[in-house]
Order: C-alpha cells, then structure tokens, then sequence
C-alpha cells in the first residue's frame, strides 16, 4: 500500500511504502488535468519504505502521486496548501 502525507503539503510530502513486492518502483506527480510535473524512480527499497518528495516547485491546487511497483499501481490524492 502507499501513503502521502501530510495532506494538505506545503513544502514537501512523504510516501509511506507498505508491503512492495519488488525493490524498484516508479512514480509520477501530475495535477488533476493530467498534466505530468515530476517523475522518478525509486530503487533499493525495502518492502516498508518511506520516500521524500519536495513540492517546492508547484503550486498551491490538488495533484495525484502514481506509484508502480512493476506489478500494482497506486493512485493517492493530496493538496498543496501555501
């Protein structure tokens, strides 16, 4: 399972990664029009994990963080709040 918190952000989120089936997984931040505004890899994860992402750049609105572990996908909704 994944888990972004705190929701509503500001400045950075953190992704709690639960039971991942492998050690690699990719991830994207997009706002709700789908627009993609950053991606990534993580690798070396254990199967509980927690991830850092800064925010700094975007701006305040909602936005979804996909997760693939390269066998499940994760959809999660947060909020910039500045």
């Amino acid at each position: 399972s994944v888990t972004v918190f705190p929701n509503p952000a500001r400045d950075k989120i953190n992704v709690l990664l639960k039971g991942m089936v492998t050690k690699n997984i990719s991830w994207e931040i997009a706002d709700v029009a789908g627009d993609k505004f950053k991606t990534g890899n993580a690798t070396n994860i254990s199967k509980d994990s927690k991830i850092e992402k800064s925010l700094y750049n975007l701006k305040s609105g909602v936005y979804t963080m996909r997760s693939i572990d390269g066998v499940n996908s994760w959809l999660k909704r947060f909020v910039i709040a500045r």
